[in-house]
């Protein structure tokens, strides 16, 4: 895989976004429908294969945006292995309490680099 020297975000657009595993009750009648999620780290191996398809995945939420809750950072086996996941107003607001949990997330893998064109316009932004 070539390497990009400028950062890589995957940012996946929820299409539905299940709470904190601690919280997770189980239904006995849907075991038969299990469904196996990817680790962060095997999504980000394998992320130019996975944009835009559905993806679930799996990791540590590591934060949650204090304006709306809306947008959650999952973590991998090391902080360089992150992805922003973001909710729509329709799935509302994460709870805080899934800071520190496992989460465990269905949908649509994006991806936003970071090159010279995107850092001229964000400082044009904040300037």
């Amino acid at each position: 895989m070539k390497k990009v020297n400028l950062l890589l975000i995957a940012l996946v657009s929820i299409m539905a976004f299940a709470s904190c595993t601690s919280n997770k009750k189980t239904d006995e009648t849907n075991t038969n429908t299990e469904q196996t999620y990817a680790t962060i780290d095997e999504v980000l191996t394998n992320a130019e294969l996975e944009i835009d398809n559905t993806v679930l995945i799996e990791g540590l939420c590591t934060h949650i945006c204090s304006h709306g809750g809306q947008k959650l950072f999952l973590m991998g086996n090391n902080e360089s292995n992150t992805i922003r996941v973001e909710t729509n107003d329709a799935l509302g607001a994460c709870k805080a309490e899934c800071v520190n949990s496992m989460i465990q997330v269905k949908g649509t893998l994006k991806e936003e680099r970071i090159d010279e064109a995107y850092l001229t316009q964000w400082e044009a932004r904040i300037a």
